[in-house]
């Protein structure tokens, strides 16, 4: 490709704050930026989403608090479409689906019809197009006419190892969620994928456990790329001491209360260990039925979903971040609990992060026996968790939004 090519963006989410395209813009590279909702300067939206600070917390409901994340100072309006009715429909979608099925059936659909608003606005002059997982396959035969090099980000596992891992984990753990579909309903998105690879002259993922995933099923190494992700360091930074053993052991977990992060581990683990001298907080979204999430409640407090804006406040609280999920692409909570100086035990499928011994531990997935173990580790060596909290804080540094953006923006220019 040229020295600086112009890149036009598709994007479905905030995504790291719009890191892709802020970092794009930055080195001089955005054509355009299409996304679902936006409530930044420049969008008729905007004086809500300043005003929404000022209302009471009691009042504000979550969809409000969601569209505080909808934003990015970085970018100029005029570099910006957004359809924010279809936005809003599509989280309406998300929060009514009753199912896995109906998730899927929302996802797939909503992907395709923001491929169609885009190529109904008319794609605007550039050289290449960046689209993302699941909703990349109109925009790329679209500009395969138009000779445009296409870039897609594989955000995601492929979809069938995603569905392979998390039917096994239902076969597993029978009735702790509500009951996962069989391999045809995830089977469209299973060959939208093999033609979002074929059409793609580029495919970035964030670990070696998604680009692993992409050689296993054929995908040429040669357009696989490595681009670990980063974001903004800052607001995760903490002056707080680390841990020195005078009260408990506070464990993190950060994302979905779910089977795919592995929460049933960390459950087994917890049990286990059954010690006041050890304290857990699961933060985030609660799939889990009845009477499992009443067991998970009894070994560890379940905050419920929490706006992003909020997730550092429990970073600082905690000592370490436990992480066991079976499927991720990259985990980001990780790189927010190193920030913070906390180590974090994770697992091989959570992302190039964390480094085994040195800011915090790999433990295989499906082992609580091992999770149980390096959180007894810690809680009986305050010094070790130091020198790791130490280590974090350097390790880090590696996924700061800058060293993301070099390696975003030298694996668009590399041919």
């Amino acid at each position: 490709m040229d020295s600086h090519p112009q890149v036009l963006v598709a994007q479905i989410g905030a995504r790291i704050g719009y890191g892709a395209p802020l970092l794009l813009h930055r080195a001089g590279m955005l054509a355009h930026l299409y996304v679902d909702t936006y409530v930044g300067r420049g969008s008729p939206w905007h004086m809500l989403a300043k005003l929404v600070p000022f209302i009471p917390e009691a009042w504000k409901l979550g969809a409000i608090k969601h569209l505080l994340v909808r934003q990015t100072a970085g970018l100029p309006p005029e570099v910006i479409t957004a359809f924010n009715l279809f936005g809003l429909s599509y989280a309406r979608a998300l929060r009514r689906a009753r199912d896995f099925t109906e998730t899927e059936q929302a996802t797939l659909g909503f992907g395709n019809r923001f491929c169609e608003l885009v190529l109904r606005n008319k794609l605007r002059d550039g050289d290449a197009i960046y689209a993302f997982k699941n909703a990349a396959l109109p925009l790329f035969q679209a500009a395969e006419q138009m000779g445009l090099y296409r870039i897609l980000e594989e955000s995601g596992a492929p979809t069938l190892i995603y569905h392979q891992l998390l039917a096994e984990e239902h076969r597993l753990w029978p009735g702790w969620e509500s009951p996962y579909p069989g391999q045809e309903v995830f089977q469209p998105r299973i060959d939208m994928d093999r033609q979002e690879w074929s059409l793609a002259d580029s495919i970035l993922c964030g670990s070696t456990f998604v680009a692993q995933g992409l050689e296993s099923l054929g995908v040429p190494p040669e357009k696989i790329k490595l681009v670990p992700y980063g974001m903004e360091l800052s607001r995760f930074a903490s002056i707080s001491p680390p841990w020195d053993g005078h009260r408990p052991l506070r464990v993190l977990f950060l994302g979905r209360v779910s089977l795919g992060k592995g929460v049933q581990y960390l459950y087994e683990a917890l049990k286990s260990l059954d010690t006041p001298a050890i304290t857990a907080r699961m933060v985030g979204p609660i799939s889990l039925r009845e009477p499992y999430r009443r067991l998970l409640a009894e070994h560890s407090e379940l905050t419920g979903m929490v706006p992003h804006y909020e997730v550092h406040q429990h970073c600082h609280w905690a000592d370490l971040l436990a992480f066991p999920t079976i499927c991720d692409s990259f985990g980001m909570v990780q790189v927010e609990a190193l920030a913070a100086g906390r180590p974090v035990i994770a697992t091989p499928n959570a992302g190039s992060v964390v480094r085994d011994g040195v800011d915090g531990f790999i433990v295989p997935i499906r082992d609580s026996l091992a999770l149980a173990q390096k959180i007894d580790l810690l809680a009986r060596d305050p010094n070790l968790l130091t020198w790791m909290s130490q280590n974090a804080r350097e390790r880090v540094q590696e996924f700061s939004l800058e060293r993301y953006g070099e390696r975003l923006v030298a694996a668009i220019l590399e041919e």
